[in-house]
């Protein structure tokens, strides 16, 4: 099996289509070497909801403390990540529920520019290696320089998996990779004295798979 990358950028730019321009927020002034405030209110798209027939008890959920292991905001300028953050006190609500989170010290805009934030979900857990292009791995601090379309997703190598037969000789196997959400806003300014508000909505990306397998009817534990 080849090695498979899941491109960032191309995530990115595919839930950007959906974003909603309504919810684009900018605010007046910017002096690049001063820093300033973002209100960030988070919640889920539609499409995090479940397609699962109603009446199936396989139906899964999603829920901020269900399906959310990590939060990373990247402000975006002129194609490259200028700053970034983690969000260390994840939401524990059950439900989906708009969430508010308040950073302070971003980076404000240069002159005459406005940032693309991106929201990513999931991006750093153990399923997932987050990988640049020309090598090493990236977090909310090692992307800060990058350009977006150099922070990429790779799956990793599950070391328990072992090849059966002809049909799977020299293969290998990976890990059930992490729920990716992704959310995207444009034309962010962001100036000292000045708080910006921005409505993003996560989407996910990249989903788990769930297949049921009803064990109790003769014959089920055959595969063939």
């Amino acid at each position: 099996m080849k090695t498979f990358y899941v491109l960032l950028v191309v995530v990115l730019v595919a839930v950007g289509m959906t974003a909603c321009s309504k919810d684009d927020k900018t605010v007046a002034g910017t002096d690049e070497n001063s820093v300033g405030e973002v209100r960030v209110a988070l919640g889920f798209g539609k499409s995090t909801e479940t397609k699962a027939i109603t009446s199936s008890t396989a139906k899964p959920t999603t829920a901020w403390n269900k399906n959310i292991k990590d939060l990373m905001i990247l402000f975006v300028e002129d194609g490259k990540v200028k700053d970034a953050r983690k969000i260390f006190s994840l939401p524990t609500a059950g439900d989906i529920s708009s969430q508010t989170f308040t950073l302070a010290n971003i980076k404000a805009s240069a002159a005459g520019k406005q940032y693309t934030v991106y929201v990513l979900a999931n991006s750093q857990q153990g399923t997932v290696k987050a990988e640049k292009r020309n090598g090493g791995t990236w977090n909310e601090n090692s992307c800060v320089g990058s350009a977006i379309t150099d922070l990429l997703m790779k799956l990793v190598v599950n070391p328990e998996f072992s090849p059966t037969g002809d049909a799977e000789a020299g293969a290998k196997g990976y890990s059930e990779p992490a729920e990716i959400f992704v959310g995207k806003t444009n034309n962010v300014i962001i100036a000292d004295g000045n708080p910006a508000t921005i409505i993003v909505s996560l989407e996910r990306a990249v989903s788990m798979m769930r297949v049921r397998i009803d064990q109790s009817r003769s014959g089920n534990y055959l595969v063939g």
